[in-house]
């Protein structure tokens, strides 16, 4: 008994280290976040913006168009991102892997989301459905950084999950001012997905065990 009981401490101090040991690894797949803020806010949101302004040469199809483009873009960029990530030193480590499956499953979550409004579009014949729907990824966002700062203990990255709580709700309030909401969403692009993106991957060292 007294053995089984030493085992037991033993595992739990394993695995407590092995957990503290995971903490400390840089969050890896800041590439993929920059790649994420710079494409959606630079092609979608502020296309959607000139569009509105009429600073882009007008077509009925190209509010569609512009979305549509800029996922094509990044998908192309996140399969190109993703190839080394899983080779990079510290990839496997717990927080990592609980941080990189939150962040999958909000990618999956948005590519369901986009199926289901168009859905729903298509069945009220009304695009406006459209309108809530950045702030539906931004609250996604908000989770996926809600669990990044739960696993590496970061401050900031609270602070950006729930800055982009708030970007979603202001994003609502202002659905109908298309120009205004798209700037913003925009602008919280570029400063709660591109630039924490970026943050990261300057704080992953090439020598991570």
């Amino acid at each position: 008994m007294t053995d089984a009981k030493q085992a037991l401490r033993d595992d739990i101090s394993f695995m407590r280290a092995l957990a503290e040991e995971g903490r400390a690894t840089p969050m890896l797949g800041g590439s993929i976040l920059l790649a994420a803020g710079l494409i959606f806010g630079g092609v979608q949101a502020l296309g959607l913006a000139a569009l509105q302004l009429g600073l882009l040469r007008e077509h009925p199809a190209l509010s569609v168009y512009l979305p549509f483009g800029a996922m094509a873009v990044f998908l192309a960029a996140l399969s190109l991102l993703r190839r080394g990530l899983g080779a990079r030193p510290g990839a496997h480590s717990p927080v990592n892997r609980a941080t990189g499956s939150a962040w999958r499953g909000v990618g999956v979550a948005i590519m369901v989301l986009v199926a289901a409004f168009m859905l729903t579009s298509w069945r009220f014949a009304d695009w406006r459905v459209f309108a809530v729907f950045p702030s539906v990824i931004f609250a996604l966002y908000g989770a996926g950084w809600l669990v990044s700062a739960a696993m590496t203990r970061i401050g900031w990255m609270a602070l950006v999950a729930y800055s982009s709580f708030g970007a979603a709700l202001g994003i609502a309030a202002l659905s109908d001012r298309v120009v205004v909401a798209s700037a913003l969403e925009a602008a919280s692009l570029f400063l709660l997905v591109a630039l924490p993106g970026y943050l990261l991957m300057r704080q992953a060292p090439s020598d991570i065990v």
